[in-house]
């Protein structure tokens, strides 16, 4: 059986690495919210107010090691 991948031309870049768990909490959200939600942002305003809370409480983690 043959697969049509040709919707793989269309990616600019792709990046898959490990993440630890207790670093999660914002791969988890996008999870969850793509599953009922459209997840393309064109604009910062269209950005779900969760997703920057846990990405500002994440970068402030990081700052502050």
């Amino acid at each position: 059986m043959e697969r049509d991948l040709s919707f793989l031309a269309e990616l600019n870049q792709v990046l898959i690495r490990h993440i630890p768990r207790e670093a999660n909490r914002l791969a988890d959200f996008c999870a969850k919210f793509c599953m009922s939600n459209d997840f393309v942002w064109t604009d910062i305003v269209m950005t779900p107010p969760e997703f920057l809370e846990i990405l500002r409480y994440d970068l402030e983690r990081v700052s502050s090691v």
